[in-house]
């Protein structure tokens, strides 16, 4: 008798405790969804006369069927065909009508591309048909006269949008404009139109966006994303719903999902994973190594980067950390949602070189563009 009931114990311990832990992995999110790696690639080719200096920032125009390339190097936007030949080149360096001092973001409706000039404080719009620049929406004037920033002319210096894409100037599929409150204001945007007229406000700010130096040194210690950072989000279109869009945070992290006429949908929070662990255990290690060093360029940035597709699902990407120099070249991840928030796979590159993290992904034939760090190749990838 007592050793049926010993072998039935044993059946429960070999069966019911190996279910118990899969069920804790899966709750606990630690595993989450399965990876899909992708180790091989093509270098694009382009056209002999067309020379790329320092390809950035990449996006992909689904409906002209060409890869979109701005070039810190040619201080423009430069569309590229399926043939690899140069089809249109947008904008220039200079203080005229469409020129530029710093080209920070581009952007494409149907018929418009979007140059934002961080520097001057201006976003170009021209013609995607013939390259024609049409007008100019001087967003700085807004700046100074959204409530909260009032003669708060400090808060007003831009980030650099390579390093951090968060609270940035965004042109919508409708061609409205989201403009970042920044410090002051109770939203994170203003959404206005082409005339800078108020069309609503996107996205509450967070209760406490604020933290001292010590006290950020002592989150990131404890692998804890601090106050400070909490209100970093970027924007990311909706392609199967050009009146709603995806507002990330990208520390917490988190996404939302807003209607543009500023009315919430929902809210997701989203799993740990190790690739994001990795991140804060990188920024701990720096904090705890150097003491003395300043911590207020340290940002937690898990999310740097989206795009969506024609059915409106999410790509977002991982930072892998460049403001780190002396941690191994990261994998670049990308954790690919449902239109409705939920975490379906798990995309992982590895690469013996560090990629930028702005790529161009064709939802058709199912490529992704991505540009070298700080070199001249892009490299196609399959997924």
């Amino acid at each position: 008798m007592f050793k049926k009931i010993h072998y039935l114990v044993l059946l429960i311990l070999i069966f019911v405790i190996p279910f118990c832990a899969e069920k804790t992995r899966g709750v606990s999110g630690n595993d989450g969804p399965s990876v899909k790696e992708l180790n091989e690639y093509q270098v694009l080719e382009v056209d002999q006369d067309l020379i790329l200096g320092l390809p950035v920032r990449l996006k992909f125009n689904t409906n002209k069927r060409e890869l979109f390339v701005q070039d810190l190097a040619n201080w423009s936007v430069i569309s590229i065909d399926s043939t690899g030949k140069m089809a249109g080149k947008f904008g220039r360096r200079g203080r005229g009508p469409g020129e530029i001092q710093r080209l920070d973001d581009f952007f494409f409706t149907n018929e418009h591309l979007y140059l934002v000039d961080g520097a001057q404080f201006l976003i170009h719009k021209y013609s995607l048909e013939n390259g024609e620049h049409l007008s100019s929406l001087n967003y700085g004037d807004i700046l100074m006269k959204m409530e909260g920033r009032e003669n708060n002319r400090a808060s007003l210096i831009p980030k650099l949008p390579l390093i951090d894409n968060n609270n940035q100037p965004f042109v919508t599929l409708n061609g409205e404009v989201l403009i970042p409150f920044g410090s002051g204001g109770k939203y994170l945007y203003q959404l206005t139109d082409w005339e800078g007229n108020k069309l609503a406000n996107i996205a509450e700010m967070p209760l406490n966006c604020s933290a001292t130096e010590e006290e950020v040194r002592k989150a990131l210690k404890e692998r804890v994303v601090p106050a400070s950072d909490e209100c970093l989000t970027f924007p990311v279109h909706d392609h199967s719903n050009p009146d709603e869009l995806y507002i990330v945070y990208s520390a917490v992290p988190k996404i939302e999902k807003y209607s543009l006429s500023g009315e919430k949908l929902w809210t997701k929070l989203i799993p740990k994973m190790p690739e994001m662990d990795s991140l804060m255990i990188d920024l701990e290690e720096v904090v705890r190594s150097d003491p003395d060093r300043p911590v207020s360029h340290l940002t937690v940035r898990k999310y740097i980067s989206g795009r969506s597709g024609n059915e409106g699902d999410l790509y977002l990407l991982t930072y892998n950390n460049l403001i780190t120099p002396e941690t191994p070249v990261r994998p670049v991840w990308i954790h690919h949602f449902d239109k409705n928030g939920k975490l379906i796979e798990r995309l992982k590159i590895k690469s013996e070189q560090d990629l930028n993290y702005y790529p161009g992904i064709d939802f058709v034939e199912n490529r992704m563009y991505m540009p070298v760090f700080r070199d001249i190749e892009i490299r196609s990838y399959s997924f």
